[in-house]
């Protein structure tokens, strides 16, 4: 027999079932399923006992709520969050997409094989280009026992541009140790991305231009306990200074080491 969940009332009075029917309880969260302790009588004849309370309907509803209640709270949660959240059973099979995940995707999660996830999901590794592989992709590498922490890729579903996040997640273990599954939280930073790829371009730019200006570009910085750097300068540092800008972005010792004492 299952162990009754804590959440159910225990119960005392008699209820009689045809033989070889199972006696179920549902409740929110859990079903419960009794199979009934068979009693033979002097005629042959069998049946199959419980005990039950007769409270129990009302003791139920007051359980049964508290549950409701709960499972609707941490549904809000799911569907509030700023961020995408997958999981998995503990069979790799997806059993959930909150809010976020369903708009990224572009649909609910399905019962497909997981060598079909990257296809139906337009999932790619942080390139944009190359297709995930099922051995790639987060939510399995955390079901499988691997931590996963800010790993990038993009999903492009269909009729939506491409969206990069970067995932973070978990396997997914019940009170005695055992898998339940994984899951997986996802966070979009393609508009973080999008400035960096546009501060990395500017840069680009401005290094490009000064390194036609005759002589040094430079940015200088002098800190209140007298350090001192470069934190930008042209290709004319090597040139005149022969220290190459990397050598004096965060210290400008050595252009000062080659200055006469007299400049």
């Amino acid at each position: 027999m299952h162990t009754l969940p804590a959440a159910l009332p225990r119960l005392p009075f008699r209820f009689c079932s045809q033989p070889g029917y199972p006696l179920l309880f549902r409740v929110p969260l859990c079903t419960v399923q009794y199979l009934l302790q068979v009693l033979r009588f002097p005629n042959g004849d069998e049946a199959h006992v419980m005990n039950l309370r007769k409270d129990f309907a009302g003791s139920l509803g007051r359980e049964a709520k508290e549950l409701l209640r709960a499972e609707g709270f941490s549904g809000l949660l799911l569907e509030s969050i700023d961020a995408g959240v997958i999981a998995c059973d503990q069979q790799g099979k997806l059993v959930l997409f909150n809010r976020l995940a369903r708009e990224w995707h572009g649909m609910d999660p399905c019962d497909i094989p997981q060598s079909e996830w990257a296809d139906h999901y337009g999932l790619f590794e942080s390139d944009g280009v190359t297709p995930m592989t099922a051995d790639a992709l987060p939510l399995l590498r955390a079901l499988r026992g691997e931590t996963i922490k800010d790993v990038e890729l993009v999903i492009a579903a269909k009729n939506q541009p491409p969206r990069e996040v970067l995932c973070s997640g978990t396997r997914i273990l019940d009170e005695e140790g055992r898998v339940f599954g994984a899951v997986v939280v996802m966070k979009d930073i393609t508009h973080w991305k999008r400035m960096e790829n546009e501060l990395r371009d500017s840069r680009d730019m401005l290094v490009g231009l000064t390194n036609q200006v005759p002589g040094v570009v430079y940015q200088y910085r002098l800190y209140p306990d007298g350090r001192s750097c470069f934190p930008f300068a042209s290709e004319g540092m090597n040139t005149i200074y022969e220290v190459t800008p990397d050598e004096v972005r965060e210290d400008a010792t050595p252009v000062f080491g080659r200055l006469h004492p007299l400049d």
